[in-house]
């Protein structure tokens, strides 16, 4: 029997593109699986939204598929946050069906995600949990190819697809990245490749990643100290760290809109790029690496970030991002030598 797959998927503020990939994910052809989304604190009309979707009130137009009105409507089965906690037992459902949570406040990237997580695996019980971006599309075998490539590796920490731009569909925007000095080079790895199915990589692409239930037993959920921007990459570290293999599927596709969340959260990007920058670092080199890459940051980096938001806002409001990331990060970093 296939393995049974949880498909996490994270909205906040952004229900057009959240149905669009519902619709696509309601198309694939793997059958065993359950779709968990995380409403994250949406203060449009992103739950009104999707449930209409449901209903088989609001029809998709996607040049990536056909719309299918035969699968509506789609059962929801609707929990608030504070019911989390008494939700024990798996819930008989019929197909399809949409365990749809909604959060008090945003959590942001990780926050969000591992609610859904943590449902997933106290009420479904999955051994696999499929983590999609709300503004991507699936492939229709996109699922199932990656399926095949996890029976057939035993150490496999996460999968990935390959992602693809959404505006521009021919063209690769993540195909396995390497890393060099612990900065992502994501346009090499799958050209050095050639036209190898399989590639091993540094990186999980943060829009997609299917991860075996067992990786969140043994290495945990994902890293609330990098909530935003670097989640992806700090969990593929720690991932790695852990002696499993991050693999890139060429035959398995997703389209991207890239950013979307980004560009919504301007000064809250440049804060968490900051903060998260020296986690980050300073978890995964060594201490000298780490001393002499803050001295660069101080004398380089971090005069032309405060230069260039008051060039491109016509204010000082990015000079107390960056100061209230720093903070944040140094903040991190001793409370941790402190506790260790």
């Amino acid at each position: 029997m296939d393995p049974n797959v949880s498909i996490i998927i994270l909205n906040w503020n952004g229900w057009k593109d959240t149905i669009e990939c519902l619709e696509s994910v309601f198309q694939i052809d793997y059958s065993n699986y359950s779709v968990v989304v995380v409403d994250n604190g949406s203060n449009d009309d992103s739950v009104k939204k999707i449930k209409d979707y449901c209903e088989g009130k609001i029809k998709i137009k996607s040049k990536f598929f056909k719309y299918d009105k035969n699968n509506k409507p789609i059962q929801i089965l609707e929990h608030g946050e504070d019911e989390l906690k008494e939700l024990k037992k798996f819930e008989p459902t019929k197909f399809p069906t949409i365990h749809l949570i909604k959060t008090q406040t945003n959590h942001f990237f990780a926050g969000g995600n591992n609610i859904g997580i943590s449902y997933a695996l106290t009420v479904l019980n999955p051994e696999l949990v499929f983590l999609l971006n709300n503004d991507i599309v699936v492939d229709k075998s996109a699922l199932s190819k990656l399926i095949t490539i996890y029976k057939k590796c035993p150490n496999i920490g996460i999968l990935s697809p390959f992602t693809y731009l959404y505006d521009d569909p021919n063209v690769i925007q993540n195909g396995g990245q390497e890393v060099r000095d612990l900065i992502p080079q994501s346009k090499k790895l799958w050209i050095k490749q050639g036209k190898k199915t399989i590639i091993k990589s540094d990186t999980a692409a943060g829009p997609s990643m299917l991860v075996p239930s067992k990786i969140f037993a043994e290495v945990g959920l994902l890293p609330k100290e990098c909530n935003f921007l670097l989640t992806d990459i700090y969990y593929s570290f720690s991932v790695r760290r852990r002696g499993y293999d991050i693999l890139s599927i060429r035959n398995s596709k997703i389209w991207h809109k890239s950013s979307i969340s980004i560009k919504k959260m301007k000064y809250e990007t440049i804060r968490s790029q900051t903060k998260e920058s020296i986690i980050f670092k300073y978890n995964f080199m060594s201490m000298a690496k780490f001393i002499e890459w803050m001295a660069i940051n101080f004398i380089l980096f971090y005069p032309y970030l405060c230069l260039k938001t008051i060039f491109l806002n016509k204010n000082l409001k990015g000079i107390l991002a960056v100061y209230k990331g720093f903070n944040e990060g140094i903040t991190y970093i001793h409370n941790t030598s402190k506790n260790n």
